[in-house]
């Protein structure tokens, strides 16, 4: 064999599995069949074939293996097939000689964030829907001050949620989902996005309120709970119903983009960023707006 038939050997095959617990590496090495002559002997060609080791026991009996095939083919093939023998060697002993329990474990920790990320995101979207809900349920034209309190906790609670779902999205589409190359040329995922920034900016209204009735009631000496008024109140609740809007249709919107409904490779992401700003910039300074012009019952 040639020095360049020699190089030609390549590894064919590199495995990685678990087999009881324990690290399983399959490494077959093989002439490539374009470049192989037939000038060595069957019994060199076969050996090479038959080089096939498994990490079971450990990189000593690999290594002995190793140097069993090695001492095989050059005794079948003679000082022509030398080279070729102890390149082959030198491969499969550097590719044994990999650190395969730290890539595992390099695998196994991106695994983990992954899909703490994923519970994240999930979790967090759940959490806003059961807060969104208690704030529906809770808001009323004359408060009571545990009703008060709770709409406080669970306003709360829907702000850090919300957060949570902003910072764990970030994460899935830049280290863990499809990529951004997939995401920024998928309108579905912009649309996704418009719905977010439409939920949050209309929250302002309700939280703004929240916090200025609970201001006034820590402020209160009579101790008197401060009242929204029939009008405030059923604005709020209509708000509240168009965010359990946006948020139910936010799982449909992931399933479709998550399919590759509506991608189209020449998209620009710049018109889905101004989908997602337009209205977000817009419907929080109109819902500030009308948090700071609609007066509660306590503040007329």
């Amino acid at each position: 064999m040639t020095s360049s038939a020699s190089s030609s050997v390549q590894a064919r095959s590199l495995g990685l599995g678990l087999d009881g617990g324990r690290m399983v590496t399959r490494v077959s090495f093989f002439p490539s069949s374009s470049t192989f002559r037939r000038t060595s002997s069957s019994a060199s060609s076969s050996s090479f074939q038959a080089f096939h080791t498994k990490s079971t026991h450990g990189s000593t009996q690999d290594e002995d293996d190793v140097d069993r095939c090695a001492h095989a083919s050059a005794a079948a093939g003679g000082a022509t097939t030398g080279t070729g023998t102890a390149m082959s060697a030198a491969i499969a002993l550097a590719l044994l000689a990999t650190p395969q329990p730290a890539l595992a474990e390099t695998v196994a920790v991106g695994g983990v964030a992954s899909a703490f990320a994923a519970y994240g995101h999930y979790a967090s979207l759940l959490t806003i829907a059961g807060a969104l809900a208690v704030e529906r349920v809770t808001v009323t034209a004359k408060p009571t001050k545990e009703q008060l309190d709770r709409l406080v906790a669970a306003d709360s609670i829907y702000g850090i949620a919300g957060v949570i779902l902003l910072g764990t999205g970030y994460m899935r589409a830049k280290y863990y989902g499809k990529g951004w190359e997939f995401y920024a040329h998928s309108p579905v995922f912009w649309v996704k996005l418009a719905l977010f920034a439409v939920a949050g900016a209309s929250s302002l209204l309700v939280t703004t309120k929240v916090v200025q009735a609970a201001i006034a009631d820590n402020k209160s000496e009579d101790g008197d709970v401060p009242e929204f008024g029939d009008a405030l109140a059923q604005r709020m609740i209509k708000v509240i119903n168009g965010e359990l809007l946006a948020f139910g249709a936010i799982p449909l919107t992931a399933s479709l983009m998550a399919r590759g409904v509506g991608y189209n490779q020449d998209f620009p992401w710049q018109a889905g960023a101004a989908l997602v700003a337009l209205p977000a910039v817009g419907l929080s300074a109109k819902y500030l707006k009308e948090a700071f012009d609609t007066k509660g019952e306590w503040e007329k």
